[in-house]
């Protein structure tokens, strides 16, 4: 049975944002982005706009209003059809935040292939004053062409100059790895020069994208070459961390956290946004689709209601708990990701762990 008591956001609410949908990279598993055709070949969806949240529209977002209900205990700038730093009013938007609320938490998640070292020392000097309350993520899976694998088109060794340029400029990073099979022998070796070149921490990451298809590897071409992914052997570690139960353990909920769209919509979490694009391939009933269909253009855009008159909708939240009680209503996006079973797949090392340790759950840390 769900839990019956009731969804209340707190005051302190913690906020995934996306703000735009550009991005240079060409991952095959951003299924929001880029899909693999008939041939193997990744290639971008056709999105029919380049759309960049302005700074004129993320300050009537957040305004004055917002503030006097709500307070943001943690901002990650991110998305998922979003390259953070292509959004040329990245900068004000974080300074902005930080003049209404200095005590929050930014960490803006990037594939650092974007600009050159000159654009990121500058960032890096410019959110120096703000130390590690505000912190870049940055994706290196990998040394060398082994990050290239998945991270199509981008770039290794820019990737790791503009780093180097960013730390030099005062910024605090963190180096993101998503570990696989072609990989997975990189990891300690990528701390060591994680920790030589002054990152703030290292997290390694065990992701599901291939487990949630219920395969062990993908193939696909890029450029002409043949390409193949498979699962890291360390997910074995993760599997035996599972338990047989299915009842839903709500991220959303738990870390009291919305995701706002590029679009200017508020959905419990990326996830759903995703599922609802189709990016998953999940097959809902009408009775979860009703559910998911409340978080959508007419019912919890920003630019009709204002983040706090959606918070205020409770009759919607508590609706989704309340489907996690019965199979014909459970949105199966929601058993994907926030089944009990399912948040040991994404785990974080420490930088100074032991070699020897073994991963943490993300839903212990976070």
């Amino acid at each position: 049975m769900a839990n019956q008591n009731e969804w209340l956001w707190l005051k302190r609410i913690s906020i995934h944002l996306e703000v735009n949908n550009v991005c240079n990279a060409m991952c095959p598993m951003c299924y929001d982005r880029n899909y693999i055709d008939a041939d193997q070949n990744v290639k971008r969806l056709e999105n029919n706009c380049n759309y960049q949240v302005s700074f004129v529209e993320f300050k009537r977002w957040f305004s004055n209003e917002f503030f006097m209900e709500h307070s943001i205990k943690k901002l990650t700038i991110c998305g998922t059809e979003s390259e953070p730093t292509l959004n040329n009013d990245l900068e004000k938007m974080i300074k902005y935040i930080k003049e209404k609320q200095p005590s929050t938490l930014i960490r803006i998640s990037t594939n650092g292939s974007t600009h050159k070292e000159t654009w990121w020392e500058d960032f890096g000097k410019n959110l120096k004053q703000f130390k590690s309350t505000i912190q870049v993520i940055v994706g290196i899976d990998g040394i060398g062409t082994n990050h290239e694998r998945y991270r199509l088109n981008t770039n290794y060794y820019q990737i790791i100059k503009n780093m180097q340029a960013f730390i030099k400029g005062g910024g605090t990073a963190v180096w993101q790895f998503i570990v696989f099979d072609h990989n997975q022998e990189d990891l300690n070796a990528a701390k060591e020069i994680a920790l030589k070149m002054g990152f703030y921490d290292f997290i390694a990451k065990y992701s599901n994208y291939l487990s949630r298809e219920k395969r062990k590897e993908l193939t696909f071409k890029w450029k002409g070459k043949t390409i193949q992914l498979k699962s890291s052997e360390a997910n074995e570690l993760n599997e035996k961390q599972t338990n047989n139960s299915s009842n839903i353990e709500c991220y959303s909920k738990q870390k009291n956290e919305i995701f706002i769209s590029y679009k200017g919509i508020v959905y419990p979490c990326s996830w759903i946004k995703s599922s609802l694009k189709g990016s998953y391939g999940l097959t809902e009933t009408e009775g979860s689709l009703n559910i998911l269909k409340k978080f959508s253009v007419r019912e919890a855009s920003i630019h009709q209601k204002g983040i706090n008159a959606i918070l205020k909708d409770k009759r919607k939240w508590q609706e989704l708990q309340d489907s996690w009680d019965e199979v014909s209503t459970s949105p199966k996006v929601c058993d994907l990701y926030c089944g009990k079973r399912k948040h040991e797949t994404q785990c974080y090392f420490d930088i100074a762990s032991k070699e020897n340790e073994g991963p943490e759950r993300q839903d212990k840390i976070n």
